[in-house]
């Protein structure tokens, strides 16, 4: 039988700095994808199967992932509804070895997307029109979550985006939480994405203000090992060069659809995914466990 966990992940980030583009690239780059990694079992090389589907609110439709078009969703369903449940089932893709191996996972994650701009009036001291009941709100989904998603866009000239970080440290971390910082947008910005490609964390630090301290912050709080940096961009680029964005800034839609691609979007829920997994197998099953070993994508 496969291990079943379940997870509340909070998105937080600013407004416009990718949730919605992040997710949908999310349900689409995972609807049919292999994982696997470099480690020889008796079997040989293990492929593992990566399945998800979605389920929301009523009133929201989510299509077909093999029928999904991006510019036509985006369009017309906006942002995601507040709480989206995506499924994931992981298993190995050769019957034979899946009788062997012990780690077989089916996730159920709850992801949280607040109004991005809620959580301006929470990190910059601002009034909102609910008076301090939406920022109450937000903290408490802050703090029932089992992990957060932290988008930050370079590319936008949001005050502030360093407050956003720096307010986790009033977060609770009684279920040890892990902290995915998602730089968005990296599309834009290609040749800063190759340099720092190997320390992500560096680019923070270079493009943000006052970020050196915000980021001691979080990790004091939560524990460096628990707080990771990932480069991603949703709509990815045209050519196979990747030097052409495949996004178009004057309608916020892609260029070319048929050659959508996202960049790097599984890699931070699959970094929460993991840890998750490793924390509930039993010693025996620990040397069956196949992790996530996803490649970087440019």
């Amino acid at each position: 039988m496969p291990h079943s966990l379940s997870s509340e992940v909070t998105l937080y980030g600013f407004t416009s700095t990718g949730k919605t583009s992040f997710m949908y690239a999310f349900i689409w780059a995972g609807r049919s994808c292999c994982i696997g990694n470099a480690q020889n079992h008796s079997n040989g090389r293990l492929d593992m199967n990566f399945m998800i589907k979605s389920k929301s609110h009523p009133n929201w439709t989510y299509p077909d992932p093999e029928e999904f078009h991006f510019n036509k969703v985006k369009a017309t369903q906006g942002r995601l509804p507040y709480r989206t449940t995506v499924k994931i089932e992981r298993t190995p893709n050769n019957p034979s070895i899946q009788t062997q191996l012990l780690s077989c996972f089916e996730h159920t994650i709850a992801l949280r997307d607040q109004i991005g701009g809620n959580f301006q009036y929470l990190v910059l001291d601002k009034q909102d029109g609910n008076g301090t009941g939406q920022i109450a709100h937000i903290h408490q989904d802050l703090n029932l979550a089992t992990d957060i998603l932290v988008f930050l866009d370079p590319n936008s000239m949001v005050e502030g985006q360093h407050n956003l970080i720096r307010y986790l440290e009033h977060v609770e971390n009684d279920n040890g939480k892990r902290i995915a910082l998602c730089v968005t947008k990296m599309e834009q910005m290609r040749e800063q994405w190759l340099e720092y490609k190997d320390n992500p964390k560096d680019l923070l630090r270079e493009y943000f203000e006052h970020m050196d301290e915000a980021l001691d912050i979080i990790e004091d709080r939560f524990g460096a090992e628990n707080v990771r940096t990932f480069l991603t961009s949703a709509a990815g680029f045209v050519d196979g060069d990747r030097e052409r964005p495949n996004y178009d800034s004057n309608t916020d839609q892609l260029l070319e659809e048929r050659l959508w691609k996202p960049c790097q979007i599984l890699h931070p829920i699959f970094w929460l995914l993991e840890e998750k997994e490793r924390s509930c197998v039993s010693p025996s099953e620990g040397d069956s466990y196949i992790g996530y070993d996803l490649p970087p994508e440019i």
